[in-house]
């Protein structure tokens, strides 16, 4: 079993190609103050991920927060993937690439959460 990455940011941009069967999810993220232990440095800037999700990947997804009516550009969401290094320059924008094995909505689940709370969710 290969290295696995976990990450939980917002996608910034949407990329699809014409020739390639993935879509690329350009996700930010940055280290959340207090999540480090005492005597490590602060996370000091943004991470961009270059995230390739399958066409399957994005429906699934975008069904997700269709309900809410949130957009899925700017969304916050946690993915679970293999990190890259070997992506084209046409392809790799962000810092490093995630091959996903897993994608969920965060947004869509936050919104869900607060529909049951206010009795508006049926």
């Amino acid at each position: 079993m290969g290295t696995h990455i976990s990450v939980i940011g917002n996608i910034k941009e949407i990329r699809t190609f014409d020739d390639k069967p993935f879509v690329c999810l350009e996700v930010s993220s940055i280290g959340k103050y207090g999540t480090v232990q005492k005597g490590l440095p602060e996370p000091t800037r943004e991470i961009h991920h270059t995230v390739l999700v399958s066409k399957k990947q994005l429906n699934r997804i975008e069904k997700e927060v269709a309900p809410f009516d949130v957009p899925l550009l700017g969304s916050e969401v946690y993915v679970w993937g293999i990190p890259t290094f070997d992506l084209t320059y046409d392809v790799l924008e962000g810092d490093f690439g995630i091959i996903t094995q897993e994608i969920k909505s965060l947004t869509a689940r936050k919104t869900e959460l607060d529909w049951i709370e206010r009795g508006a969710y049926f």
